[in-house]
C-alpha cells in the first residue's frame, strides 16, 4: 500500500509501506513518522513541541497520517485544519502551512469524489 508523506517545503512523497519491523523512509533516506495524533491526544504533549523536535530531528512528519486520524476519531474537517495551522507557526514557514493545508483540502475533496 502506499501514502502520501510530507516532505521538504512544498512536495508529497509516495512511500510505500514498509514491513512492520522497518520504519518508513523517503527515498531521500529522510524518516517519515505517523502517529502524530495519538501521541498528541493519548500523552497530551503539545502539537507543537511534536513538530518542532521532528523539524529539529529532520523527521518527516505525516500530516496526511495526522489528518485521516484526526478525522476517524470524530474531528471535523476544519478543526483539523485549524489545529494542524496552529501548530506549524512557529516551525515552518507561511508557504510551507499553505502548502500542506492545500494538499490536505485536495485530498479532502479526492476522498469525496470516490465515497459517493
Amino acid at each position: 500500500m502506499t501514502q502520501l508523506y510530507q516532505v521538504g517545503e512544498t512536495e508529497f512523497a509516495e512511500v510505500s509501506d514498509l514491513q512492520s519491523d522497518s520504519n518508513p523512509r523517503h527515498s531521500r533516506g529522510q524518516p517519515v513518522l505517523a502517529g502524530i495524533y495519538r501521541l498528541h491526544e493519548t500523552h497530551g504533549i503539545p502539537l507543537e513541541i511534536i513538530l518542532a523536535y521532528l523539524a529539529e530531528h529532520k523527521i518527516i512528519p505525516s500530516f496526511l497520517d495526522y489528518y485521516w486520524e484526526a478525522e476517524a476519531a470524530g474531528m471535523k474537517h476544519s478543526r483539523i485544519l485549524a489545529k494542524l495551522k496552529e501548530a506549524m507557526l512557529d516551525t515552518y514557514s507561511p508557504d510551507y502551512i499553505t502548502e500542506v493545508i492545500n494538499r490536505l483540502e485536495k485530498v479532502r475533496k479526492i476522498n469525496e469524489r470516490t465515497s459517493t
